[in-house]
């Protein structure tokens, strides 16, 4: 492998190895986050000019694309220089982590789904309009950004994002809650707004879009709660946690509301094992949880009813009674997987399912949704056995994590909202431990 990297010479005594090793990972560090950030800031603008309706989707798309270009060159010159580093093939497969095989293979899978397609070129680049651009390639920029992800060594860096992902979701809840207050305030304000009048969805076209993004963002308030130093700051992420918990309630998405719920309940446990004190503070976000429940169930009933539908489709799940719409869905699509078991319909060319398990399967087959599964399977279980030695920047990506993975039961995917997992997955593959932070700050 040794000489292999070394014969791609672009000079006279220059090789591409001896370039690549000339790179510090301080760069790596830095690049990775500018990545990310951008990426995430990108998705924020979106946000604003929902406001405005200056910039139309494609102009949002194309900069998607631009970033995630990035994202890929500097991923291949990490994974480049890796293999530059290390030429032993022992101390590759020694490092490599099962759920890093997993998801390469589940690549692989995905793209001789979308090219055994009978419409390769809708599967491979994706559908152009606002919802569904969900081709190969939209994929392959969710790889890179988890790899630009992965390379994040500072924790600052990693403060940084998690701080940013929060405050986009206290955005979208406040005007929600404007909403609220006057559904026709925010035409008043901003002419240009594209919102649902009738439907508390804040900035967003679709309630279940809103529900996907807060599922990822309430969770990375919470966990902030623990992370931060300052109390004020600590405070600061309380209260957006409230305010998006009442959004989200407003929003009636069942997926997001049981995300949120168990993952709090997981929250309150680990928080627990790690420190005692954290007592006063699961309290305060427990009892936020519990009077928002209490509040909303009161005036809407909206979990009562939520719940009564969902257990009235789980009882009858065998037979035609389970009538809700995700449950026909679902329904179909297994019919989908039996009708194309080995490779599926191909990348986007099945329609929304509302399960992006069963979604993945529908799509790239049962191997491609196994090697989906079993990848994050693998990542969580080992974070779970490590559960008590990681450092609280990973154990907040794997909590985080869990609350958009469990609202995967009740979704599907959104590219400009799915992004944030391979970031937030990135961050917790890392497998950091505290041990290992202490031996960093030495060094």
């Amino acid at each position: 492998m040794s000489n292999f990297l070394t014969n791609d010479s672009i000079g006279k005594g220059v090789s591409f190895k001896s370039l690549a090793l000339k790179i510090k990972d301080d760069f790596f560090d830095k690049a990775g986050f500018a990545t990310i950030f951008a990426m995430l800031l990108l998705f924020f603008a979106r946000e604003i000019n929902e406001l405005f309706g200056i910039y139309k989707y494609d102009v949002f798309s194309m900069f998607y694309y631009v970033i995630g270009s990035i994202a890929g060159l500097l991923s291949i010159i990490y994974i480049f220089r890796y293999f530059c580093k290390n030429d032993s093939i022992r101390v590759i497969i020694k490092n490599i982590k099962i759920w890093d095989i997993f998801f390469g293979f589940m690549m692989i899978w995905a793209f001789i789904s979308t090219l055994f397609s009978n419409h390769f070129m809708e599967s491979f680049y994706g559908y152009d309009n606002t919802f569904f651009l969900l081709g190969y390639t939209v994929y392959l920029v969710y790889a890179s950004i988890y790899v630009c992800s992965r390379i994040i060594k500072s924790e600052k860096y990693k403060l940084c994002i998690y701080r940013l992902i929060s405050i986009i979701g206290a955005f979208s809840s406040f005007t929600t809650i404007i909403q609220v207050i006057d559904s026709n305030y925010l035409y008043k304000i901003f002419p240009g707004a594209k919102v649902i009048i009738n439907e508390y969805s804040g900035l967003f076209i679709n309630v279940n879009f809103f529900g996907y993004l807060m599922s990822i963002t309430i969770i990375s308030s919470v966990v902030l709660i623990f992370i931060e130093r300052k109390l004020w700051s600590k405070f600061v992420w309380l209260v957006l946690y409230g305010i998006q918990l009442w959004a989200l309630l407003l929003n009636n998405t069942l997926g997001g509301f049981v995300a949120i719920f168990i993952t709090i309940i997981f929250v309150s446990i680990f928080a627990i094992i790690r420190d005692k004190k954290n007592w006063i503070w699961i309290l305060l976000i427990v009892g936020i949880l519990i009077g928002n429940c209490i509040y909303a169930e009161i005036n809407t009933s909206y979990i009562s009813s939520n719940f009564n539908i969902l257990s009235h489709d789980v009882t009858h799940i065998t037979d035609d009674s389970a009538g809700s719409n995700r449950m026909v869905k679902w329904k179909n699509a297994f019919k989908g997987i039996k009708k194309y078991p080995l490779t599926g319909y191909g990348t986007s060319m099945y329609s929304s399912v509302f399960n992006e398990y069963i979604e993945h399967t529908v799509e790239w087959g049962i191997p491609g949704g196994f090697l989906y599964i079993a990848a994050i399977f693998s990542m969580f279980l080992t974070g779970l056995l490590k559960v008590k030695k990681l450092n609280k920047y990973t154990l907040a990506a794997g909590l985080i994590a869990m609350s958009y993975l469990i609202s995967g039961f009740f979704g599907f995917t959104v590219y400009y909202i799915t992004f944030m997992l391979p970031i937030i997955l990135g961050i917790f593959s890392n497998m950091n431990t505290e041990s290992e932070d202490s031996n960093e700050h030495n060094n």
